[in-house]
């Protein structure tokens, strides 16, 4: 049963799409942070990523702090550059949502590596199903930052890079 669930965006990027030096830091930095601070992980996490080099990359690094694996799909991958460009270029979030609801019977943490539109719109999305309705979000989510969105909590934390706060905490109460 799902219990969080994280939404990364990639780190910075070259001009040719792939994780950069300090991309990789981000990365790092930001997984340290959830690995440390939130002590979570008696079960290893389900990382899903997009197919794209630079949240591939950027899974990859996740993947070794949590000493596990990741699985990609093209649907989580947005923008003009995607591989569903032609259909959905700003996220196919019916089918993401379903994806996350087959994953969720499965796995109590779940990690997305994806793209900015992604990130900024899944939390919304997500937490119209889960929680309660958000009313307001004013976070930006800068590359190699993300959400948590603590589905037995019903309430959303920044991840910035490099630590946790809990200044930005999303709720209706």
């Amino acid at each position: 049963m799902l219990e969080n669930l994280f939404i990364v965006r990639h780190g910075e990027h070259d001009s040719e799409g792939n994780l950069s030096e300090y991309g990789k830091e981000q990365i790092r930095e930001s997984s340290v942070s959830i690995y440390d601070n939130l002590n979570i992980w008696e079960k290893d996490p389900l990382i899903l990523t997009s197919s794209a080099p630079r949240a591939r990359e950027s899974a990859s690094v996740i993947a070794d702090i949590f000493n596990t694996s990741y699985q990609y799909h093209d649907r989580l991958w947005s923008g003009m550059d995607s591989a569903c460009r032609n259909e959905k270029p700003f996220g196919d979030f019916p089918k993401i949502l379903n994806l996350i609801k087959e994953e969720r019977k499965i796995y109590d943490n779940l990690i997305l590596v994806t793209h900015n539109e992604i990130v900024t719109a899944l939390p919304f999305l997500f937490s119209d199903q889960e929680f309660d309705k958000v009313k307001y979000f004013r976070a930006s989510i800068r590359k190699g930052e993300g959400m948590h969105l603590s589905v037995k909590n019903k309430i959303w934390y920044h991840i910035p890079t490099g630590r946790i706060t809990n200044d930005l905490n999303y709720s209706n109460k």
